[in-house]
């Protein structure tokens, strides 16, 4: 984090997400417990969460749904 990246090994998709909420401005719900529970490898930048987010969904073919400027929700 301290080159303003998040930097994911093996790591649980919910663990990633964890790590990535201080960064957004406002909530992430994680809806699904199998997506949670994937593993995933990558580096993403805490300057742009919202692309973090994006990223890590497409990796396992999961959706975002923007409801409102506060709340995200990641799903399959």
């Amino acid at each position: 984090w301290r080159t303003g990246d998040l930097i994911a090994s093996d790591e649980p998709v919910a663990d990633v997400i964890d790590r990535l909420r201080p960064y957004y401005s406002g909530v992430i719900l994680l809806a699904d417990d199998e997506l949670a529970a994937q593993t995933i490898t990558g580096v993403y930048s805490l300057d742009d969460p919202q692309a973090a987010l994006k990223a890590i969904a497409e990796a396992h073919h999961a959706r975002l749904r923007q409801v409102s400027p506060w709340l995200v929700i990641v799903s399959k």
